[in-house]
């Protein structure tokens, strides 16, 4: 094995002058020959189960008759918040006239047809009232959702 990279050493870059390859041990005698008769047979059978059982005991009968969970309110429903809203949009009346006011889902908006839309599909009696205010939010007011009201 020596003699074989002393050769591939020369080959490769190594001096040319003559290599003396008297001393190399060439016996290969000695290399392990040795396979193992014994037939490996472990196997593993692993069979872990998982016994834990997880139980609710819970006994608080839910009495909420709401079908919308907060936070998810569809456009039309009376909110307070933008998170209460599916849409994130809670309009409020009194954000645009502080005489006024009524607070409903609605929607955001590029143009008037984005709300004419949102509306229509949210079963508006009169969709084609929404309209896109100047800051991205559709006027529900004229769409015949929510109750509105005014101190004039």
């Amino acid at each position: 094995m020596y003699a074989v990279f002393l050769a591939v050493l020369i080959s490769c870059g190594g001096k040319s002058e003559p290599v003396d390859t008297s001393n190399i041990d060439t016996d290969v005698a000695d290399a392990d020959t040795d396979t193992d008769a014994d037939a490996d047979t472990d196997s593993d059978t692993d069979t872990d189960t998982d016994s834990d059982t997880d139980t609710d005991t819970d006994s608080d009968a839910d009495t909420d008759t709401d079908t919308t969970p907060p936070g998810i309110l569809p456009i039309g429903d009376p909110c307070s918040d933008d998170n209460q809203c599916a849409t994130g949009v809670c309009w409020d009346f009194s954000d645009y006239d502080p005489l006024c006011f009524g607070a409903v889902c609605s929607d955001s908006c590029i143009t008037h047809q984005d709300c004419i839309n949102a509306f229509n599909a949210a079963g508006a009696p009169f969709p084609q009232g929404a309209t896109c205010g100047l800051d991205g939010r559709c006027d529900p007011v004229s769409s015949g959702f929510g109750a509105f009201a005014c101190a004039r």
